[in-house]
């Protein structure tokens, strides 16, 4: 059995007839470990592989536009994506370290933070991806030490290296502010939003068995008040081409919870008056009928009390709200109450059934409602 001796300045290595030497790193993906007696090394992983069929959204266009300007320049090149999770950070490097093993660059994962690395990384003098993801986890300050300072010369390309640094987050807030407004670390800071209805609509049109598909505008209607990332859409299409409800699917999953949303409500009649509820907790997947109480609402010093009603309960469904601006309306199907003389039992008689005639008379002509996140300004009851 042959042997073969490596040496590295004044330590010699006995390794077996498989030891292979290279002047680069092979085309392939790695991971950076560590072990405290050897320090650090790389070892084989699998390659991060696009398993989407179609891509949606603009993700393509950016990975282009990153691998276009990294090839035009002669230094280290940054993009930092950010975004909530699911949303799309993870498809963009993988679709990265797909065109460059297609284009001849080793990919490097790194997902242990330890004193060094900066200096190994470097040390690879070769074109290459490497991937940090969860940057803000991985590389958690510590009591006596902030791992991301360590990266920042890196990340700089002090060291004269051509390298392609692909830095994922999910929270801005726990990632160094030297990393941030600095083109010169990052070129690029790629925010990843959420999918927008069109998106959204393509997406469920592809993935959504056809005998499910009336569903498809529900979940459209809650991405606009509900982030929808890719994860959501997966887990909605996969629950949905089982026969589940719309509700039940948005009830039972793993996320946003939109029966919590909060809504100002306002009920337009057809004599132009207007009655509103404020802070309304309203589950847009429902396609029961709500009910609301709303009351008759003026700013301060305005108009003049009346013998209108002030104060009524309808019914409206609001499933069949649609987005309009960033608003919501609902126009058909509002069930207002029926009224009769003894509501106004504080006019004279001829005048209550005067005024229960004109209530009866009255439809309404739309709900609309909008998103609050805490309480609005102070209206006043006429």
């Amino acid at each position: 059995m042959g042997m073969n001796i490596v040496n590295s300045g004044n330590r010699f290595q006995v390794y077996g007839e498989d030891v292979k030497t290279y002047r680069e790193l092979p085309v392939g993906s790695y991971n950076v470990d560590f072990h405290k007696m050897t320090g650090f090394f790389l070892s084989v992983r699998n390659d991060l592989a696009v398993m989407e069929e179609k891509i949606y959204g603009n993700s393509e266009y950016k990975v282009g536009k990153t691998l276009r300007s990294y090839r035009l320049t002669k230094r280290n090149f940054g993009v930092l994506l950010s975004g909530q999770k699911g949303i799309g950070k993870s498809l963009f490097v993988r679709l990265v370290a797909k065109r460059a093993i297609e284009t001849g660059f080793p990919v490097i994962v790194v997902n242990q933070a330890i004193p060094g690395l900066a200096d190994f990384i470097s040390s690879i003098e070769q074109d290459c991806v490497v991937v940090f993801d969860e940057f803000e986890k991985t590389f958690a300050k510590q009591e006596h030490w902030n791992p991301q300072d360590e990266m920042l010369s890196l990340f700089d390309g002090t060291d004269g290296g051509h390298k392609l640094f692909i830095v994922t987050c999910n929270d801005l807030n726990d990632v160094s502010q030297y990393m941030l407004n600095r083109p010169g670390r990052f070129h690029y800071h790629f925010t990843m939003t959420p999918p927008s209805q069109e998106e959204v609509r393509e997406y469920l049109t592809d993935k959504v068995l056809p005998e499910y598909s009336a569903a498809i505008e529900d979940v459209v209607n809650l991405s606009g008040v509900v982030d929808m990332p890719y994860d959501y859409l997966r887990a909605i299409s996969f629950e949905l081409n089982q026969g589940y409800s719309i509700k039940e699917v948005m009830s039972d999953l793993n996320i946003t919870r939109v029966s919590d949303m909060k809504f100002d409500i306002q009920l337009y009649l057809s004599n132009g008056l207007c009655f509103e509820a404020w802070n309304e907790t309203i589950d847009l997947s429902c396609h029961h009928a709500r009910w609301v109480r709303v009351k008759r609402y003026r700013e301060r010093g305005e108009g003049a009390v009346d013998n209108w009603p002030t104060e009524f309960g309808f019914e409206f469904s609001p499933a069949a709200a649609h987005m309009v601006g960033a608003e919501y309306i609902v126009n058909e199907n509002i069930e207002i109450p029926d009224w009769d003389e003894d509501d106004f039992y504080d006019l004279p008689k001829e005048q209550a059934k005067a005024m229960s005639k004109a209530m009866n008379q009255l439809k309404a002509e739309r709900v609309v409602l909008r998103r609050v996140a805490n309480y609005g300004p102070v209206r006043y009851l006429v």
